[in-house]
């Protein structure tokens, strides 16, 4: 490795980096320090050239590493994306389902509705029937007591035939004591015509 010595030789003013050196302590010759520093450059260099390969291959691993983990987020996120998608597709069905439910509860609730009024007809029905027979059943008193009052008549009508038989008995025997009576005047007189004629 070529080295230029230029930059050790002493400049128009200040002390050389040997001299500073040997104003430090070192006890080397200036050639030993050239060689030295030399030395220590080329290991710098060294050292360098390995820490950038390292870094190189560092940051190549990394990269790498980074590329693998975006590559699994990638995948994770299309998984997570298939999930959502699954959730969606199940949410629809519940969706529909709910939606079914609902009609059917609608379909119901109009089965009672129409359960309800056909009870309700019933009812004005069975209330219809009542009142007529409510009304069949007045009219039933109505006779009943018609028909009271028809035997009343009946029976007066009765008593005052009987009245009328008795007042007919009751002529009919006036009527035969006046016939007898009728009778036995005319045998008296008779008998007395007799007698005026005896004497």
């Amino acid at each position: 490795m070529s080295t230029t010595v230029e930059v050790f030789k002493k400049g128009d003013t200040g002390l050389s980096a040997y001299e500073f050196a040997v104003e430090g302590g070192y006890t080397g010759t200036e050639q030993q320090f050239i060689d030295g520093l030399v030395n220590s450059a080329e290991y710098a260099s060294n050292a360098a050239v390995s820490a950038s390969a390292a870094l190189q291959s560092e940051q190549n691993a990394s990269a790498s590493e980074i590329q693998t983990g975006l590559d699994a987020i990638a995948t994770n996120a299309d998984r997570v994306q298939t999930g959502l998608d699954v959730i969606a597709s199940a949410a629809d069905r519940v969706q529909t389902g709910l939606d079914a439910i609902a009609t059917a509860a609608d379909r119901v609730q109009t089965g009672l509705d129409v359960v309800q009024t056909g009870e309700d007809r019933t009812q004005t029905g069975l209330d219809k029937i009542a009142t007529n027979a409510d009304r069949v059943q007045t009219g039933l008193d109505v006779s009943a007591s018609a028909a009271d009052r028809v035997q009343t008549g009946l029976d007066a009508i009765a008593t005052a035939a009987d009245r009328v038989q008795t007042g007919l008995d009751v002529v009919s025997s006036a009527q035969s004591a006046a016939d007898a009576l009728a009778a036995n005047s005319s045998d008296e007189i008779e008998f007395s015509m007799s007698m005026s004629y005896r004497y």
